[in-house]
Formats: C-alpha cells, structure tokens, sequence
C-alpha cells in the first residue's frame, strides 16, 4: 500500500514533514479565505441593490401619497368654488326678492311674518 501512494502521481494523498505540513495548511487556509472574499463581494452588491430598491419603492410610496394629497387639495378647491358660487346666487335672489318687495328689507319682512 506504501509502494502504490508513493509511486502513484494522481494520488491526492501527501505526506508532509511538519514544516511542510504547516505550510501545507496555511495555503489551503488562504485559498478558503479567498474563497470566502469572493462570495462576501456578490453579497455585498446584493445588499447594495436592496438598499436602492428600498430607497426606490420609498420614494414611490412618498409620491403616490403627494399625488392623493394634490388630488384632494383640488377637490377641496372645487368644492369651496361651488359653496361661494351658491352663495352669490343666494345673495342675488335674496336681491331681487327684496326688489320685488318695493324697497322692504327680506329680514325686516321675515320679523314681521314671525
């Protein structure tokens, strides 16, 4: 069995003195190492991209809550243009009632009806 390791190139099997040994293990140690840098860089540009697409949906969420806010600042506005709109045509029919009453004040007439 001794024979066959020693004469056999393939074989995956080493035997080392200690120095060599120790060396041996250092190596193999850096090639894991290196092993573990080259996974530690696409993990770090994955984390980078879910950074930006947090940063990215944030600010959709920001927007979509600016477009909802502008959507009732403009229903608000509409409205408020509608009240002052009916409050004219009050006043205006409240003005030609009190014409047609030959000159009367309508809450001098509504104090009389009372």
């Amino acid at each position: 069995m001794y024979d066959h390791l020693v004469s056999n190139p393939g074989c995956s099997l080493k035997w080392f003195c200690l120095s060599c040994d120790k060396a041996a293990l250092e190596m193999e140690n850096k090639d894991t190492k290196c092993n573990s840098d080259r996974l530690d860089c696409p993990i770090t540009s994955v984390e980078k991209l879910l950074h930006k697409l947090t940063t990215v949906e944030d600010r959709l969420k920001k927007k979509c809550e600016l477009d909802t806010a502008n959507q009732l600042d403009s229903r608000l506005k509409n409205l408020e243009d509608h009240i002052l709109k009916q409050e004219q045509d009050m006043l205006n029919k409240i003005t030609q009632l009190e014409n047609s009453l030959g000159g009367y004040s309508l809450t001098f007439v509504v104090a009389a009806l009372r």
